[in-house]
């Protein structure tokens, strides 16, 4: 049985021992060494790496590349020659 030193008071104890026969202080596992301080680190890591994925949808750069965005989202109406003319009446156009 491999044999540690009580951080206490120094006392020779067995590795597994869970207190200290000399003084009663508890002996307890570095937190490096147990299973949920590495499933937490895991969590952390996974989750780090999703957020600098980053967003793959195309920004744009540009005002015309803005300008042709906002034209591809509106909804055009067709409408007839008469029906134009009617519209535009009294209208200058550029």
């Amino acid at each position: 049985m491999k044999m540690i030193k009580c951080k206490a008071c120094g006392a020779d104890i067995a590795s597994n021992a869970k207190s200290c026969p000399n003084c009663g202080a508890k002996n307890k596992k570095p937190i490096y060494k147990r299973v949920w301080f590495w499933a937490l680190i895991f969590i952390i890591i996974i989750i780090a790496v999703s957020a600098v994925g980053g967003d793959d949808t195309p920004k744009a750069t540009t005002e015309s590349d803005k300008d042709n965005n906002v034209k591809a989202e509106i909804e055009y109406t067709a409408y007839s020659v008469d029906e134009m003319k009617e519209i535009t009446k009294g209208k200058k156009c550029d």
